[in-house]
């Protein structure tokens, strides 16, 4: 009865903690980042590790903008990357 009570609880804090992060919007939010960062569809089902760097670079600034901080700190964000990249960010 006790490990069952446990894991009712345990059940409980994960599910209190998807719902304050969102987590039914999750996806589609991802996907909107990803797409203004220049991310078609098809690639937004890719593997991080078939990227090149620079594609990278961009996921890892997606990974950043999901997270909503406060600020970001980039070095050189504007050097190769497309107008509508520079626009969106």
């Amino acid at each position: 009865v006790v490990k069952v009570d446990a894991i009712s609880q345990r059940l409980e804090q994960i599910y209190k903690r998807l719902e304050l992060i969102d987590a039914d919007a999750a996806e589609s939010r991802a996907a909107s980042i990803l797409a203004g960062l220049s991310f078609s569809p098809e690639m937004q089902k890719k593997a991080t590790k078939t990227f090149s760097g620079g594609w990278r670079m961009r996921i890892a600034l997606a990974r950043a903008l999901f997270i909503e901080p406060d600020m970001l700190l980039l070095d050189e964000p504007t050097v190769t990357h497309h107008y509508k990249f520079l626009s969106y960010v």
